[in-house]
């Protein structure tokens, strides 16, 4: 069956969405010559991509039903892969989870993002402008989840905390910071303006066309399990990314650097209190473990050391 139309829809934050482009290419595969269609809140992730025909935010799509739908020959793809039972069992990475639901084998497990020329030229003036040297920038990003909706360091603190326990303890992000700085580097922290910053540390964010082409121009990076390290597997760039409560075998990437804190983490002496599907309760509430601190914990100098041989990357493939 050749369906003219094949519907697909990511259902998620923005380290999802760029997940789902690898998804995104089985399908291609698998479907060659139909149009494909991706319903997401993070539209600009797709910018470029020539393996789909249109891309909607679920909050704008006029017309949809009769242009795409009704009396069309078409196939709707919606699947929530982290209900997969063997990515519940931690058997198998979200991607392939992703494919097998849907029914599409998976033939790689590696997202796609196309940096358009304009956004390379905007990112190189702002380095430019800010002196900062490609050669020894080293992007960070120490939080994610939630951003806050307001300037509140109170608040910015809860929402970090209940990021699953993924975002890196400030003073440990503040001394990684300062160890990277005193060892010669340039470090920016991708964050939101209303997530509390680090001393001494740039911050920026803006549209996703332009932090990926920042991205594109580090030496390398440091992260945690976030949009940024999907967005840097992309973009065939290397870097360290330090896991907590989350599993780098299901969720990451064998080109990064993946950091534990030993075991603590890829067997929770908590053993997940209140948990009900890994990363949700039972009320489909994020979960967030009470004594997961240690597995964030990390000692600096080890990390530092990390980010310091992360090999060259690959360069990334320009927007057609």
């Amino acid at each position: 069956m050749t369906p003219e139309f094949v519907v697909f829809t990511d259902g998620g934050g923005l380290g999802k969405t760029i997940l789902s482009t690898a998804v995104v290419a089985s399908i291609s595969a698998h479907y060659p010559k139909s149009k494909i269609i991706v319903l997401t809140g993070h539209p600009d992730v797709y910018d470029g991509n020539p393996k789909v025909y249109r891309v909607f935010d679920p909050n704008a799509v006029q017309y949809f039903y009769s242009d795409y739908i009704k009396d069309k020959d078409f196939v709707f793809l919606q699947s929530e892969p982290y209900t997969h039972w063997k990515y519940l069992r931690q058997e198998m990475h979200l991607i392939e989870a992703w494919c097998d639901q849907i029914g599409v084998p998976c033939v790689t497990k590696k997202p796609e993002i196309f940096v358009k020329q304009s956004d390379k030229r905007s990112i190189e003036q702002y380095m430019k402008i800010q002196g900062i040297n490609k050669d020894a920038l080293v992007l960070m990003q120490w939080c994610g989840g939630i951003v806050p909706k307001e300037d509140n360091a109170v608040l910015g603190t809860q929402l970090n905390e209940a990021m699953h326990k993924r975002s890196i303890p400030k003073h440990i992000a503040q001394e990684i910071a300062d160890a990277l700085k005193h060892q010669g580097r340039q470090v920016v922290s991708l964050q939101h303006q209303h997530q509390e910053p680090l001393d001494g540390v740039a911050t920026i964010f803006d549209r996703f066309g332009l932090i990926a082409a920042l991205i594109d121009s580090c030496k390398t990076f440091v992260g945690i399990d976030s949009f940024m390290q999907h967005a840097a597997a992309a973009l065939g760039k290397s870097g360290t990314v330090l896991w907590g409560a989350t599993n780098s075998d299901v969720l990451g990437y064998d080109m990064h650097s993946n950091m534990t804190r030993g075991a603590v983490c890829a067997e929770p002496k908590c053993h997940r209190p209140n948990s009900f599907l890994l990363d949700k309760t039972g009320s489909g509430q994020s979960w967030s473990c009470p004594y997961s601190e240690p597995c964030l914990d990390f000692v600096a100098k080890d990390v530092v050391a990390d980010v310091l041989q992360t090999p060259k990357p690959i360069n990334a493939p320009d927007a057609p």
